[in-house]
């Protein structure tokens, strides 16, 4: 459950109102035709043409995550422009995910976006104005990443140690609120972390010390060895 979810539950409204986070739109592409050669998987984009700041490239990772090329599929865009014959014709395929993000900061008008993001991915050479789309993919995220501020640290300072004085361990994603700590790998080794914190008392090495295993060196990864559960 997310960190501020939890402290409203818990009567500490004024705790939950500090932390923040943003939302994030995922438009997916899916386009007949040879996959371009770009030999990236992801690509992050800080340009100002295009409101995505990251597109990944699925079909790079297995066919599978395209339709197979015998598949018959109607052409629905030609790039921007909607087609309307319904004629229906074979691949081969490939498949574009892109993230845009939504902040108080940053507003995103979800009527619009994603021909905005179609219009992007031209502008970026991502994609060309006469590819033919055959399949488009729109969902929203009320949470998309923690965000990081000047008073984040004071909040999970007094937060997280309350709530684990009444035996609830807060952890995770949104659970602890740690951006520098939140991607799949973080998160599964904080949950680790968090059992052994229960079970023998270990520090939580990754949720307390982001610095120390975001290093990226494989000397510096802590393994946990099993250890009798004690009754």
């Amino acid at each position: 459950m997310p960190l501020d979810y939890t402290l409203k539950l818990v009567g500490k409204p004024e705790l939950a109102d500090q932390l923040k986070h943003n939302k994030t739109h995922i438009i997916g592409i899916g386009l007949r035709g040879h996959q371009p050669r770009v030999h990236a998987s992801w690509i992050y984009y800080p340009e100002d043409n295009c409101p995505f700041y990251r597109a990944t490239i699925f079909s790079r990772y297995g066919e599978g995550n395209a339709p197979p090329a015998d598949r018959l599929l109607p052409t629905i865009q030609m790039g921007i422009t909607p087609v309307n014959d319904n004629i229906v014709a074979p691949g081969p395929y490939w498949s574009i995910m892109v993230e845009v993000s939504e902040s108080e900061h940053k507003p995103v008008n979800k009527d619009t976006i994603v021909y905005a993001t179609i219009l992007g991915a031209i502008n970026v050479g991502l994609m060309e104005s006469e590819d033919e789309i055959v399949s488009i993919h729109y969902r929203m995220e009320n949470r998309g990443y923690p965000i990081p501020h000047i008073d984040r640290d004071g909040v999970l300072e007094v937060a997280l140690p309350w709530l684990k004085d009444h035996s609830v361990w807060s952890r995770g994603r949104f659970g602890s609120y740690k951006y520098e700590v939140a991607n799949q790998d973080h998160s599964l080794m904080i949950g680790v972390e968090a059992i052994n914190n229960m079970l023998y008392e270990e520090e939580e090495i990754s949720l307390c010390r982001p610095d120390y295993v975001n290093k990226g060196s494989v000397k510096n990864k802590i393994m946990f060895e099993p250890k009798p559960i004690q009754q």
